[in-house]
């Protein structure tokens, strides 16, 4: 899991400003950085899904900003005259910047185990999918239960 908060917060107001302004696509991205490995994994209508357009910018639920990003969901920036150029650009800048260790935390899961995380504001996935881990048909058995908290102001 990478947090995207702590990061966001050491850029300098004039970057900060430039990320605010950003308008990312949401999509299927393919290759090995998508989510599913072959075509086939691709459930029908889900490009449907993934046609979302959301600001990379936005509050964590302790309303502190941080990027809502995700390598493996994001396809390009909206907003821009050289959507793909500056898109391959900011997820190049992005990856190096805030993929660090000082901002990732792994876990290896154990029955039981909970994490809380704010799903808008960090890059989560899981790993080792075709190594000695999970298989794609495994990982789609898995007991997994989310909640979502709407805090709405009074």
């Amino acid at each position: 899991i990478c947090q995207m908060v702590d990061r966001f917060q050491e850029e300098s107001e004039e970057n900060k400003s430039w990320l605010r302004k950003l308008i990312i696509r949401w999509g299927l991205v393919k290759g090995k950085e998508g989510i599913y490995q072959t075509n086939k994994d691709i459930p029908k209508n889900s490009n449907d899904t993934y046609k979302k357009k959301l600001a990379l910018v936005t509050k964590a639920i302790n309303n502190i900003e941080g990027l809502h990003f995700s390598p493996s969901q994001t396809v390009d920036i909206v907003n821009t005259s050289a959507q793909k150029k500056e898109f391959a650009e900011l997820k190049r800048y992005i990856m190096k910047e805030y993929v660090k260790p000082k901002y990732i935390y792994s876990h290896k899961w154990k029955d039981g185990d909970i994490i809380y995380i704010d799903q808008k504001t960090s890059i989560h996935r899981r790993v080792g999918v075709g190594k000695a881990h999970l298989s794609l048909e495994e990982l789609k058995n898995r007991l997994l239960h989310h909640i979502s908290i709407h805090i709405e102001k009074v």
